[in-house]
């Protein structure tokens, strides 16, 4: 059995002050939240005084510190709440009379939170005036001028003024008032509260036996726990080591890296996230606030230290893939998640500390000058998919992160490690340079050559992409192992007196895109890498554009036409470069692609050894020196792609997207399909000739019959005609290399009746069909393939044929 000791409050707290350790939650018994319980339990305690009434406070124990023998002070582990109150009220009633009780009980503080501690030391030494006309909250925070803003966020400090101005006004009442004296009296030397306590330091517990027992109390947060082991740390790895970068108030000399922690932990470091999770936790619905009572930080900060201490892991592992594939883990992430408290401590070396430090010291300081992340990252990015030319200037030169979040520091507050790996890298960036470049935090700074490099870096990023052929899509393709890369490369450029000449020294062959760019730094010329590196279809690859872009002579006349190319649709776009000379990219055999709205990146981000790239590269220079288009023959799809736009439209079941399958060497048997995985079936693939012959037939204003085109299984699909009315087909036409092949069905419908008054059928000896020929000697037909008419096109003479048989 433990030997408990039942003693009363004034005996206890003359003996001991009491010091609320860093493992207790935050006071919130006082709370306006917890009202109803609150008032009750103040009304129980005055009453205990007016009445002078034992009330039981059951049981409270923890340790007591004698390392000052003098000034022994008491941990509670249960009983952090009740106490806390019982001093409150001590406070109050020794206010209301007069200061008289000073002294006669050791002061209570908060080991928690220096603001709190702060706000008690100088409660202990603040008198309230007799009248202070409004409340004591009110009076505390405005008048005396020692309550920092910043404490309005600390959540004991908000209970401990909500609990006094309760207090405060219940004292006021009838019951009370005319009692207060006696009730002081009474607290301070014969106290009616009465609990069992228990010192675990006699009984030489440890403090796990105490968190275990401590049902009340909270465990520490991720946090609070890496903040002490990191702290301990630093003092057992670098004792003596300075912090060349800052300063602690009040010290003149530099700190060492234990001291600057400890004090830009509580201070600097948190201070800057407070405002943030203050106005996120208010804006919570009143049921959300009960769950949730105060605002924390601690969630936000660990996960910009998890980006940094990963970001610091890998940069330090050239061989990443590696480690990886034999470490038996599920995810490369793994390799600095699953043994996270560890992670967090053992990648910091002498130098990785100072980089953490470099780096919360720079986003204080552009909190500080900013007061919003988002505003100051909006100096460097934009956030667009659009394709129409920025109309702000100075916007045409920023980065464009496309769907992302410019705000990245925000992000990674919320998000952490779980970043896409994108923007983890083009973050880690922006950091490099500003730590290299603090002139930058100045109100209005040449922003040139940062935007140059944050260009460069996001450039190399999206260059590590992936085509995906089904769907034809680009998605970013970078991984963790990059961040090796990703730190050599941003330190080396960074650090530059000039960028661009330290790039064009840079052998990494992932570098050789921003090489061929950056050989255009300094000329005219590259004021239009600048500013097309906006255009989301882009995706900062200039592989198609660099012959013309090299070869201008107006960049201005050239950036115009450019986006005058994307000022039109789809259909025009396809049109105007087919005229330009382009045959479509393939991504498989005998399966063309010439781009769509959403996928044009597909087309642009080509490689110089896939199918197609050379042919486009030649459309695009054609298309961007202005030249003029190219006058194509009968014979090739491109004509009918140029001429008609029901051509580049054609589609089934209402898709329409510009994939066209014909074999090589013949383009006149031709399918316009779903996507290139999709397998030939009814309703799906479209014969562009058929298709357009139907689209402009439907477009006159008389037209007899009902045309259809649509693919039987594998076949590339026909055009159906049928009289209107009749619930079959009568005949169709089939286009292949020569003309149109005619077959016939239905004999008795009106169609294929003016057919045969027309056209007279040739038969062999068994009575099949095997030519047609036309009686007036306008048509020419092979067999039973009709011929395209003398200047007419396929098209032109195929509505030439259904105009005489209607």
């Amino acid at each position: 059995m433990l030997n408990k000791n039942t003693e009363k409050y004034n005996k206890f707290a003359g003996r001991n002050g009491v010091a609320i350790p860093i493992i207790q939650r935050d006071y919130v018994q006082g709370a306006d939240v917890n009202f109803e319980k609150r008032d009750k339990f103040i009304k129980k305690l005055l009453d205990a005084l007016l009445n002078c009434e034992t009330c039981e406070l059951h049981f409270i124990y923890g340790s007591t510190d004698m390392t000052k023998p003098s000034e022994p002070y008491f941990q509670p582990v249960d009983g952090q709440q009740r106490l806390t109150t019982l001093a409150l009220i001590g406070w109050l009633l020794n206010q209301k009379c007069g200061l008289k009780y000073s002294g006669c009980l050791k002061p209570l503080t908060y080991t928690s939170r220096p603001s709190t501690e702060q706000f008690c030391k100088l409660m202990r030494e603040f008198k309230l005036p007799e009248n202070p006309g409004t409340t004591i909250s009110d009076y505390i925070k405005n008048v005396p001028g020692w309550f920092s803003e910043s404490w309005k966020l600390d959540s004991s400090i908000n209970s401990m003024l909500e609990f006094l101005d309760k207090a405060d006004s219940l004292l006021g009442s009838e019951r009370y008032k005319e009692h207060i004296e006696d009730m002081a009296e009474t607290f301070f030397n014969d106290s009616p509260f009465e609990f069992e306590s228990l010192d675990m330091e006699n009984l030489d517990l440890n403090d796990d036996l105490y968190v275990k027992m401590n049902a009340r109390g909270k465990l520490l947060t991720p946090f609070e726990n890496w903040k002490a082991e990191f702290e301990d740390f630093l003092g057992k790895n670098f004792k003596g080591v300075k912090y060349p970068f800052g300063n602690i108030p009040g010290i003149p000399d530099a700190p060492t890296l234990e001291e600057y922690f400890e004090y830009s932990i509580e201070h600097d470091w948190c201070d800057m996230l407070w405002p943030r999770a203050y106005k996120c936790w208010n804006a919570k619905s009143e049921e959300e606030k009960k769950k949730i009572l105060y605002p924390s930080i601690d969630e936000w900060f660990m996960n910009l230290l998890d980006y940094v201490s990963q970001f610091l892991m890998f940069a330090a592992m050239p061989d990443a893939e590696s480690v990886y594939k034999n470490s038996g883990l599920k995810n490369m992430k793994d390799l600095y998640a699953h043994e996270i408290d560890s992670s967090r401590i053992e990648v910091y070396k002498e130098e990785n500390v100072i980089k953490l430090f470099r780096i919360l010291d720079l986003l204080v300081d552009i909190y500080r000058r900013c007061g919003d992340f988002g505003a100051f990252m909006s100096r460097y990015f934009i956030a667009t998919s659009s394709t129409v030319r920025l109309e702000k200037e100075v916007e045409r030169h920023k980065v464009n992160l496309f769907d992302c979040n410019i705000d990245l520091v925000s992000t990674c507050l919320e998000m952490g490690t779980d970043m896409d790996i994108t923007s983890q890298i083009v973050l880690w960036s922006f950091l490099q340079w500003m730590l290299s470049h603090p002139e930058e935090l100045l109100s209005d700074p040449d922003m040139v050559a940062s935007t140059d490099y944050l260009r460069v870096m996001t450039g190399w990023v999206r260059g590590m992409r992936q085509r995906l052929t089904n769907g034809y899509q680009v998605g970013a393709n970078a991984r963790l192992s990059d961040f090796h890369e990703a730190d050599i490369i941003s330190n080396k450029l960074s650090a530059a007196a000039n960028m661009f000449d330290a790039l064009l020294e840079t052998t990494e062959k992932s570098l050789e895109d921003e090489r061929v760019k950056a050989k255009l730094y300094a000329t005219p010329n590259f004021d239009i890498i600048r500013e097309l590196s906006t255009c989301r279809p882009l995706y900062y690859s200039f592989g198609l554009l660099m012959p013309s872009i090299v070869n201008c002579t107006d960049t201005e006349s050239y950036i115009k036409r450019f986006y005058e190319f994307w000022t039109i649709s789809d259909t025009k776009r396809v049109q105007k470069l087919v005229g330009c000379g382009f045959k479509g990219i393939r991504p498989y055999v005998d399966c063309w692609f010439y781009g769509m709205t959403g996928r044009w990146d597909y087309i642009f981000t080509i490689g110089k050894d896939d199918r197609g790239f050379g042919n486009a590269l030649e459309a695009f220079t054609h298309l961007m020196n202005g030249d003029s288009p190219i006058c194509y023959s009968y014979d090739t799809m491109s004509y009918y792609m140029v001429k008609y736009k029901d051509f580049v439209e054609a589609n089934g079941g209402g898709v329409m997207r510009h994939y066209f399958r014909h074999d090589a060497g013949n383009e006149f048997t031709v399918w316009t399909i779903k996507s290139p995985k999709t397998k030939p079936r009814q309703g799906t693939n479209t014969d562009p000739y058929a298709y357009t012959v139907r689209k402009l037939y439907e477009s006159e204003e008389s037209n007899e019959y009902v045309l259809s085109d649509w693919s039987e299984n594998s076949e590339h699909g026909a055009l159906y005609i049928r009289t209107e009315g009749s619930d079959s087909y009568a005949m169709y036409m089939e286009c292949n290399p020569k003309g149109w092949w005619i077959g016939i069905w239905d004999k008795r419908q009106k169609v294929t009746r003016k057919f045969g008054n027309r056209f007279e059928t040739i038969s062999n000896a068994e009575g099949n069909a095997i030519g047609f020929r036309d009686t007036e000697n306008i048509f020419s037909f092979d067999g039973l393939v009709l011929l395209d008419l003398p200047s007419k096109d396929r098209i032109q003479t195929a509505l030439a044929f259904l105009k005489v048989i209607s």
